[in-house]
């Protein structure tokens, strides 16, 4: 029965379209700060140093503001107005 029922949902899918953003994992670090000294940069890196952090982030650590801010500059450049948003993943747990 689910065949039947997915064949039916194709049709329907095929028809509708739009242009979108895909989000995922947005894992801002609220605290993050790169001109602390190693080990104080971010919380996100838990007892691990992170060292030459730097504004835009670590890979090390959640990112900071300033990097999620650019991408979504970077995204309005490339599409202004969405038809919706696609937003999965996870996010930060604070």
């Amino acid at each position: 029965m689910q065949p039947v029922a997915l064949l039916l949902l194709c049709p329907l899918a095929a028809a509708l379209s739009g242009r979108f953003w895909h989000v995922t994992d947005l894992h801002w670090d609220p605290d993050y700060e790169a001109a602390a000294g190693a080990g104080q940069v971010c919380p996100s890196a838990g007892s691990r140093a992170v060292p030459a952090a730097g504004p835009w982030g670590s890979y090390l650590c959640d990112a900071p503001w300033r990097l999620l801010a650019s991408a979504v500059r970077a995204m309005r450049n490339r599409l202004q107005r969405p038809d919706f948003v696609l937003w999965t993943g996870s996010l930060t747990s604070c």
